[in-house]
């Protein structure tokens, strides 16, 4: 009885909000080739560097979380910038992260081929800022990764046009609990919620707008 309890509390606790997220679609082109990307401008520029990425996707991804209509309880976000603020600003971020993982990865050889040259015993201390190195050069380069998957090597060069093709409207429906907060729609819900759950500034800017938002 005591558990069955503790559920229907729990059950009676959660709380929903839909939030609607303005995705600008660019249209870039770089040498002959266009693609048609879609961009939440809203929190592109309130996330970790590294996280850009998982905010970037080409339109086709995205095209079965786009809504027509809008509902009065909706906490609704506005987009920060046109299309050629924003991929310059994820051009910017690319070359950064490429830069930061050659640095580390650098530092990492350095420590490999002093160790071959004069052998020692890494300490745990030592043995976990290595690891933790490893762990930082990955996710770097697969931050990196993503980004030249969906906008190609011509833009994140640099050498391209990008023209606005208007706003997507994508409702994310927010589940909030006593001690969690996950977003419910699919893989897109999914990665939302990796973001609440390993991004500082990201969760920092949800609790903000779930706190000043309207009760529904």
């Amino acid at each position: 009885m005591w558990k069955t309890d503790t559920l229907l509390v729990e059950i009676i606790m959660e709380v929903k909000r839909s939030i609607i997220l303005p995705y600008t679609e660019c249209i870039v082109e770089a040498r002959g080739k266009t693609r048609r990307i879609c961009i939440d401008s809203y929190f592109v520029r309130k996330v970790m560097p590294i996280n850009v990425s998982l905010l970037v996707y080409p339109c086709k991804v995205i095209a079965n979380y786009v809504i027509e209509k809008r509902k009065s309880e909706d906490i609704v976000l506005d987009a920060s910038e046109n299309c050629e603020g924003i991929v310059s600003y994820i051009v910017d971020i690319y070359r950064d992260l490429r830069s930061d993982s050659l640095k580390i990865f650098k530092r990492m050889y350095w420590y490999n081929v002093s160790n071959l040259i004069v052998p020692v015993r890494f300490s745990p201390l030592m043995r976990d800022k290595l690891d933790r190195y490893e762990r930082t050069v990955g996710e770097l380069t697969a931050s990196a990764m993503l980004l030249d998957r969906v906008l190609g090597k011509e833009v994140l060069r640099g050498n391209y046009n990008v023209v606005d093709n208007g706003i997507r409207s994508i409702r994310l429906t927010v589940s909030m609990g006593e001690d969690r907060i996950v977003f419910l729609n699919g893989i897109l819900g999914k990665i939302y919620t990796k973001l609440y759950e390993s991004d500082e500034l990201f969760r920092k800017e949800i609790l903000r707008l779930l706190s000043q938002a309207k009760p529904p």
